[in-house]
C-alpha cells in the first residue's frame, strides 16, 4: 500500500468513511476474561467441593465451567482480531472506487476492478452487535485481494457498501 488518502482523488469525492475500532475488541477480550475467570474458578471449586453432589450442585458447576470455557474462547478470539487489525485502519467508500487505509498505508481501487461482494446480514442480538459479530463484508477484487470487515467498522452496514460494490454496479453513484 502506498500514498495518502489525497493520492486517490480520481476515485471522485468520499461518500462514506468507515474507521474499524480494534481497540473496542480488546476491552470485548479483557471483559470476557473478566468473566471467565470467576466464573471458571467457582465452577471448579463448586465442582471439587461437592464431589458426587447432587443434581443440581452438578448443573451448577457444569453451568459455570461453560460459561468459562464459552468466554475464553471469545477473549482468544477477540484478542487474535485485534491482533491481526491494523491500528488506524479505514475503509472509505468514493463516488467511483473504495479506499483502503491504516497506518501501513493506502490503496486504492475503482468499483470495475470489484469481483465479487459478500454481505452477512444482521446482528441477531446485542452481544453479537458488540463483538461485531452480526454484520461481515468480504469484497473481492480482481488482483485477488480480498478486504474483509465486520461490525465494528464505524456505520458498516451502510446501504453505500451494497449499493457500490456490487460487480457490475454502475461506476458511481
Amino acid at each position: 500500500m502506498t500514498g495518502g488518502s489525497d493520492a486517490f482523488g480520481d476515485l471522485g469525492p468520499v461518500v462514506s468513511r468507515h474507521p474499524v475500532d480494534h481497540q473496542k475488541r480488546w476491552v470485548n477480550a479483557g471483559c470476557a476474561l473478566l468473566t471467565a475467570v470467576p466464573s471458571g474458578w467457582l465452577g471448579a471449586w463448586g465442582w471439587s467441593a461437592t464431589g458426587e453432589g447432587s443434581a443440581g450442585s452438578n448443573r451448577a458447576s457444569g453451568l459455570l465451567l461453560g460459561l468459562a470455557l464459552g468466554t475464553v474462547a471469545i477473549a482468544v478470539t477477540q484478542a487474535a482480531r485485534a491482533l491481526r487489525g491494523e491500528r488506524g485502519e479505514y475503509f472509505e467508500v468514493r463516488q467511483d472506487g473504495l479506499v483502503h487505509g491504516s497506518q501501513r498505508g493506502v490503496a486504492g481501487w475503482s468499483w470495475n476492478r470489484v469481483t465479487s461482494l459478500h454481505v452477512d446480514g444482521d446482528a441477531v442480538n446485542g452481544i453479537a452487535t458488540r463483538l461485531g459479530n452480526g454484520y461481515r463484508i468480504e469484497i473481492g477484487l480482481d488482483d485477488g485481494t480480498r478486504l474483509r470487515t465486520d461490525g465494528l467498522a464505524q456505520r458498516a452496514g451502510d446501504a453505500t457498501w451494497d449499493a457500490c460494490c456490487r460487480p457490475g454496479a454502475r461506476t458511481s453513484l
